[in-house]
């Protein structure tokens, strides 16, 4: 279905149109005559929502456990059901990584810096900026 798709890339950054916007792809992908790119901007969905939740990394994760849990669940569904670009999965397999370094992370004593950690088990990341306001 090309005009969910086209509707999501209208309104996917929209304020007011981003709920629908996710519906409408959510759709795209779950109809009988879902295509590539369809599939493409779904995955990349879920993708974001990874990669926006770990950018305050390592002060904090900025979307609960729970959402990101099923952001992953989402991917692998995907990946299971349908053909997914290996640079997609390959990103996928990076943000999978990086949470459960997260998990462990906290729960533990936190002796290092979570830099320093990423190094240790083999997980190539750097902090980025982070700006902080306060009144």
């Amino acid at each position: 279905m090309p005009q969910l798709r086209w509707f999501y890339e209208l309104y996917y950054r929209d304020r007011v149109g981003c709920v629908d916007a996710f519906n409408m792809i959510q759709q795209a992908y779950l109809h009988r005559q879902c295509d590539p790119k369809t599939i493409v901007l779904y995955f990349d969905y879920w993708i974001d929502l990874l990669a926006w939740g770990c950018h305050h990394f390592p002060d904090c994760c900025i979307i609960n456990t729970d959402t990101y849990q099923n952001a992953i669940q989402q991917c692998e569904r995907i990946i299971d059901e349908r053909e997914v670009e290996t640079k997609q999965q390959k990103e996928f397999m990076y943000f999978r990584k990086l949470y459960s370094a997260w998990e462990t992370f906290l729960a533990e004593e936190r002796s290092r810096n979570f830099s320093e950690y990423c190094q240790e088990v083999g997980l190539s990341y750097k902090a980025g900026k982070s700006y902080y306001y306060h009144q």
